[in-house]
């Protein structure tokens, strides 16, 4: 990501500077670089994206195999995505996904997954 970000901000640099100094205008686009540089970039994301899918199916698929009943609590995952340090982290840990898979799993083992608000859990639990 950081390999595709610097190659990003050179490519960028180098045609603001011939737009700059030539009458014909280029775009970044142009570049053949660019081009390998996304395709590149996006094979990287799709295998870490089936990564994280496979680790989440096996992951929930033992949980329902292991307990008749689930409880989880139902976090409200686009406020968590306001605190900048934790958002990226929270974002690759998909727990929407997550309660997504187990919620089918469970129906379809015929377990129960119960879903709590967030309130007082912690003084509670």
């Amino acid at each position: 990501q950081s390999h595709c970000d610097r190659n990003r901000t050179a490519i960028e640099k180098r045609v603001a500077r011939f737009n700059h100094e030539h009458e014909e205008k280029i775009d970044k686009y142009d570049y053949a670089n660019w081009q390998k540089l996304r395709k590149t970039k996006s094979k990287y994301q799709l295998k870490i994206r089936n990564i994280r899918y496979d680790y989440l199916q096996k992951v929930t698929t033992e949980l329902v195999k292991s307990y008749d009943v689930i409880v989880i609590e139902d976090l409200k995952v686009k406020n968590l995505l306001g605190n900048h340090k934790l958002a990226h982290n929270i974002a690759n840990a998909s727990w929407g996904m997550f309660r997504r898979l187990l919620a089918y799993k469970c129906e379809w083992y015929g377990k129960k997954l119960i879903v709590v608000k967030p309130q007082y859990t912690s003084r509670i639990c």
